[in-house]
């Protein structure tokens, strides 16, 4: 039934030559798996009109959800370009794969903020991570060439303390600002265990150590269980006083706080 609605109403509006990936979901569940779903659309547009299959890097989504309605199956479906999307993942669960010198699940959320932001770092040099340990940001960071001060009173990770491009400052964030010896920095990124207002005052302050008209920053915002919204929208007014806010999302890695990216206004 699926496969026939996809092939008479569906076909039409895929654009040629662009990969697609199926996205579905199944509630609840039904005789039917998720993955017997995906082959058989998968195949009956590729059987129909010859596109490839990317489930990396779609250019197009066949979306889908299945309900049992009552005992009658109940499907809704639809086309869209990939960037029209908020994400080109399945559910918007972007998956990586963990790497064996991978030092924290945190590491995630940075390589989630990068991709979902559009943020490249080919011309960054050196950042900055507030509240780094055990040193999951600085790891990634390193490995895109970025010398790392990396701010934190507790220890780091022993393969991302000894790494020659880190400089681990054993300080509060607060204590670290007032150094004199501290370069000029193209990324903040904050991961603070605090409060979204104080942390968002804490990278308002890191703003002044960054590269003018080049800066950039990624940050998470810890929101509380009650009024989050209130909390978000003062870290927001605080953010604004120095920052442009290019992206604020929850992210599948992070879902339980805010991704920001800024950069200097």
């Amino acid at each position: 039934l699926i496969r026939t609605q996809v092939r008479d109403h569906l076909l039409g509006h895929f654009q040629p030559g662009l990969p697609f990936s199926v996205q579905h979901r199944v509630l609840p569940m039904l005789a039917y798996r998720p993955y017997e779903i995906q082959v058989a659309l998968q195949d009956e547009v590729q059987e129909q009109v010859g596109l490839p299959v990317s489930v990396r890097d779609p250019q197009q989504v066949l979306s889908v959800v299945v309900s049992d309605a009552g005992g009658a199956l109940e499907a809704h479906l639809g086309v869209s370009r990939t960037d029209h999307n908020l994400s080109a993942w399945p559910g918007g669960m972007r998956r990586f794969a963990r790497e064996p010198d991978q030092v924290s699940r945190s590491e995630f959320k940075l390589l989630e903020a990068l991709e979902a932001f559009g943020v490249t770092l080919d011309d960054a040099h050196h950042a900055l991570d507030l509240g780094a340990s055990p040193g999951g940001w600085t790891r990634i960071l390193t490995g895109r060439g970025l010398r790392v001060v990396a701010v934190d009173p507790a220890d780091l990770h022993p393969s991302v303390e000894s790494h020659p491009l880190v400089t681990h400052l054993r300080a509060t964030a607060g204590d670290a600002f007032s150094r004199r010896d501290l370069p000029v920095f193209d990324l903040v990124a904050n991961d603070l265990r605090m409060e979204a207002r104080h942390s968002a005052k804490l990278t308002v302050r890191a703003a002044g150590l960054l590269k003018p008209g080049a800066g950039t920053a990624i940050m998470t915002l810890k929101l509380p269980a009650k009024r989050p919204l209130r909390v978000l929208d003062d870290a927001m007014s605080i953010l604004s006083a120095r920052y442009r806010i290019r992206g604020a999302r929850h992210l599948f890695h992070n879902r339980h706080e805010v991704t920001a990216h800024l950069s200097l206004t």
